[in-house]
């Protein structure tokens, strides 16, 4: 099983996917070194950037739209890594302010309990969502960057639960444009799937299969991007959560 393992692996290291208009990228479960974790997670994304550098990339003006249908324990130490693995930025030393503007530019959206419970099917079609609470009331989870899931499309997709991983990233301003980048694809937000960093970013420690596509910056390319978010239906808002209104917690329900 393990030869098998190392055969598909290295395959896939090898793999080159790379065409017009989008990449790939995966994560693959194991210990990896720097020479191989470039070519996985944020940091193919990091990548992709390098090859524009038209863009200005810096904390302050980098804008993070990430919906899932799934996430673990967010703190400040993942938020960091995720965001500056794929800047290529240090987050070594960084201020206060700039960590605040980092909190205000980065949204995850979630559905709620009430959306769930409105939904077509309700919690017994909610399968497809994880998060628990012990994870959410931590006082080290980081609360402020929630944001409520909602859906506009024709139909009755509106009741629908999604069981979407779809990330939007912005520079300048949080608006669609040539150089935005949206990630699509199987990622939750959690390290299991993006990776933990560890030993001063010497080795990425990944525990989960993952893939999913890329649509990198490129001239008018900005009502194509656009439309995928019309045509899923996804509204970026800017509902928060409250005590009374609370992100559907899949540990409640089983």
């Amino acid at each position: 099983i393990n030869q098998v393992k190392s055969l598909i692996s290295n395959d896939l290291l090898n793999l080159s996917f790379i065409e017009k208009d989008v990449s790939l990228i995966m994560s693959l479960p194991g210990l990896w070194s720097e020479d191989s974790y470039m070519q996985m997670s944020t940091y193919k994304l990091s990548n992709i950037l390098k090859n524009h550098k038209e863009i200005s990339i810096s904390f302050e003006k980098s804008f993070f739209n990430f919906i899932t249908s799934s996430m673990g324990f967010i703190n400040r130490k993942f938020l960091l890594d995720f965001i500056s693995s794929f800047l290529s930025l240090s987050s070594d030393n960084i201020s206060k302010e700039v960590y605040q503007l980092i909190l205000k530019n980065f949204k995850v959206y979630y559905p709620s309990e009430q959306f769930v419970l409105n939904s077509r099917f309700g919690i017994k079609n909610a399968s497809c969502l994880f998060f628990k609470r012990y994870n959410y009331e931590n006082c080290k989870f980081i609360s402020q960057i929630l944001r409520q899931y909602e859906h506009k499309a024709p139909g009755d997709l509106n009741s629908r639960i999604p069981h979407y991983k779809l990330m939007l990233v912005n520079f300048e301003n949080n608006e669609i444009n040539d150089n935005s980048l949206i990630y699509l694809g199987s990622h939750n937000l959690t390290t299991a799937a993006w990776g933990r960093i560890e030993k001063s970013n010497n080795q990425l420690m990944i525990y989960n299969y993952e893939l999913g596509i890329i649509i990198p910056p490129k001239k008018d390319s900005s009502i194509s991007k656009q439309k995928i978010f019309n045509d899923l239906g996804v509204v970026l808002g800017d509902k928060l959560f409250t005590r009374s209104d609370t992100p559907y917690l899949s540990s409640d329900f089983k």
